[in-house]
């Protein structure tokens, strides 16, 4: 999981900054060194950016899947009754709630292919969620205690790169007839509550992942597909009505809708925070 590691070279490039490994960026006090120096680049500086992200994915192709698996979207909804990270709860409840069709498109841990990925850099992946609504398919990283917003948006954006280039190579990897192979508008989105977009604003980081992107639909993709980026928030004062999965499985795991009269309101909360997030408003904004 996490930022790939044939990606370090080209955000060391754009910051002009030697971050020694990318994990640093999980760091809140080197993500706001980052940012000073982030928002002065322009337009054209973050669309090098964006195909030197995705250049070392198309490179690195092997034509060699090295799993099954790939791009499946399905709810996996096996979730251990002792379960207390909130994300992993809040993922495994979209998971339950999709696949007994109160929140309908839903899929978590949707497996990236292997196969294209550096012999390097091939450490098992998955997106946290993804939500299908043909033409739009919205990849989901959701926040963790561990992340900062820049990482997060940095590992949203490689596995939506991995996705374009899986979609070049679509039928020599047999994955034609996924449904994620399918629909030409797709968004990534990093999602967390209010607390975790405590920092300096990244909104240039937003609007030039977006620029970025937007020169890589035309150079690669001919205006075919076009990706996006945002940050989201979920609604003001949502707090995770779950503390374990324990009481997770038994409000969600059978008729989803708070089956056996178990929590209803608590889970009608979640699918309202799941359907009305909004656009990210930063807590401290930059000078």
């Amino acid at each position: 999981m996490g930022i790939f590691a044939s990606h370090e070279t080209a955000i060391n490039q754009f910051f002009m900054f030697n971050l020694q490994y990318v994990e640093r960026l999980r760091e809140r006090s080197t993500c706001e060194r980052l940012n000073g120096i982030g928002v002065k680049r322009k337009k054209d500086d973050f669309a090098s950016l964006v195909y030197s992200l995705y250049r070392p994915l198309e490179i690195g192709w092997s034509g060699e899947v090295l799993s099954s698996g790939g791009w499946e979207h399905t709810p996996r909804t096996c979730l251990s009754p002792d379960e207390k990270d909130p994300k992993v709860l809040l993922e495994h409840i979209v998971a339950m709630l999709a696949k007994n069709g109160v929140l309908k498109g839903w899929a978590n841990q949707v497996p990236v292919t292997t196969g294209l990925l550096h012999p390097a850099d091939r450490t098992p992946r998955a997106i946290d969620l993804v939500h299908i609504d043909y033409p739009r398919i919205t990849l989901v990283k959701l926040a963790s205690e561990i992340d900062t917003p820049m990482y997060a948006a940095f590992e949203i954006l490689g596995y939506g790169l991995a996705l374009l280039c899986s979609r070049l190579h679509a039928y020599e990897i047999w994955h034609f007839d996924l449904p994620m192979m399918r629909g030409n508008r797709i968004s990534l989105w990093v999602l967390g509550p209010t607390s975790f977009y405590r920092g300096p604003s990244l909104d240039w980081l937003q609007r030039g992942l977006n620029a970025g992107l937007g020169a890589l639909d035309q150079w690669v993709f001919t205006d075919f597909i076009h990706m996006s980026f945002d940050f989201r928030v979920l609604p003001p004062g949502f707090q995770l009505p779950f503390a374990t999965g324990e009481e997770v499985i038994r409000a969600c795991g059978g008729g989803g809708t708070g089956s056996n009269g178990h929590h209803p309101g608590a889970v009608s909360s979640i699918v309202h925070a799941i359907q009305n997030n909004v656009p990210a408003v930063w807590l401290v904004w930059s000078p």
